[in-house]
């Protein structure tokens, strides 16, 4: 039988591989986001796994929740994308390119 350990554990290793995703692939802005989604689900994992344990809808609500968070998050940051793209042609991030969009 699964038990709230086994969720919280898989929360935490999808936790982990967000974080590096993140933390390797820093220079890519799509890895950033994915890196983002990957996090989202964990909790979302993690809130739906309590709700289950405690019998009580409130997980699950809270759940929902952050699945419309992170369809807000992915039309918000393909925008910033697409606009990034329109101006610098690339996907890389560097660090002094970002005072440059404000212009």
């Amino acid at each position: 039988m699964i038990s709230v350990l086994h969720l919280f554990l898989l929360s935490f290793i999808i936790l982990i591989l967000g974080i590096l995703c993140m933390i390797m692939k820093r220079r890519n802005i799509m890895h950033l986001f994915i890196g983002i989604e990957i996090m989202l689900l964990a909790l979302n994992i993690a809130f739906v796994s309590v709700g289950i344990f405690l019998n009580d809808i409130l997980g699950q609500i809270i759940g929902v929740v952050l699945i419309c968070v992170g369809a807000a998050e992915v039309s918000v940051g393909l925008s910033i994308l697409v606009a990034y793209v329109n101006v610098k042609k690339s996907t890389n991030l560097m660090s002094n390119e970002f005072d440059e969009l404000r212009d």
